[in-house]
């Protein structure tokens, strides 16, 4: 996702996928060097069985990596934005508000929540730093490379589909509408600390999801229960826009065009 992002000036990027390590002091001695102006801290484990199968190296990167980062940004910081997650929040039947309470009980969760708190302290010590915690909800669209429920949908809607909960509802916002949230955030939000529900307040569940795919790709998909894979604790996720539309930011792009979007990067689509 980092990547689409449309930033002017020098840029140094420091990549998980390229094997760059924001453990590493190493890196952390060249983000001091470069000593940015705007940082966009997107670098994290965020695939949930990955995190549920490795809670120390989520911890280690999601939280101490995040506090590494803030330590290696100099003087000339004024823009800081945490790509944080609405996981934060835990399950509710309504949509969820930025003043809500952290319930999320999970390894990725808490992790995220461990962020924020980083980033906050930061902020009480840096009052001239602009310090954004956007609470990203479920980003669909190109460029997935893990296996999320709408890639895995496509890429296996010609065979049975083993899938497990259905029913909870999930906000799906475009990757493109993250990445201008992102930058808006960068330029819009006040200084010091401040979180920001980055979602559409529309809740899809994997039911409609699958319909939406058979419509879209013109195929009848076939499912079945996997016990296995049934989460005892779920719930639904929904974002509550308002703090951010009275900003100025709203989503724009469908869930339609985000399933358009993959079925023709899918090498699944004939």
């Amino acid at each position: 996702m980092g990547s689409g992002l449309e930033v002017e000036g020098d840029v140094m990027r420091v990549d998980l996928k390229n094997g760059d390590d924001i453990l590493d002091p190493l890196v952390g001695e060249e983000i001091r060097r470069f000593n940015p102006h705007v940082v966009y801290h997107l670098a994290a484990h965020h695939y949930i069985p990955w995190c549920d199968a490795h809670p120390v190296e989520t911890q280690e990167v999601n939280a101490v990596g995040t506090s590494l980062v803030l330590q290696a940004c100099g003087p000339s910081l004024r823009t800081f934005v945490l790509a944080s997650s609405g996981a934060v929040y835990g399950f509710s039947s309504q949509p969820i508000s930025e003043t809500d309470v952290f319930l999320g009980t999970d390894a990725y969760s808490t992790s995220k929540q461990k962020a924020e708190e980083e980033l906050r302290s930061f902020a009480i010590k840096h009052l001239d730093v602009r310090c954004v915690a956007a609470r990203l909800f479920n980003i669909v669209g190109r460029g997935d490379t893990w296996p999320h429920i709408l890639p895995v949908i496509v890429e296996n809607m010609h065979e049975t589909l083993g899938l497990g909960n259905t029913w909870p509802l999930r906000d799906y916002v475009h990757v493109d509408d993250v990445r201008e949230a992102l930058q808006f955030l960068a330029q819009r939000a006040p200084w010091g600390f401040s979180p920001w529900n980055v979602g559409t307040g529309e809740g899809t569940s994997v039911t409609m999801l699958v319909k939406m795919v058979e419509q879209r790709a013109g195929v009848k998909i076939e499912t079945e229960a996997l016990p296995g894979r049934m989460r005892v604790s779920d719930g639904h996720l929904i974002a509550n826009v308002t703090k951010t539309s009275k900003l100025g930011w709203t989503a724009e792009r469908s869930l339609v065009r985000a399933i358009d979007d993959v079925l023709e990067v899918s090498p699944a689509v004939p």
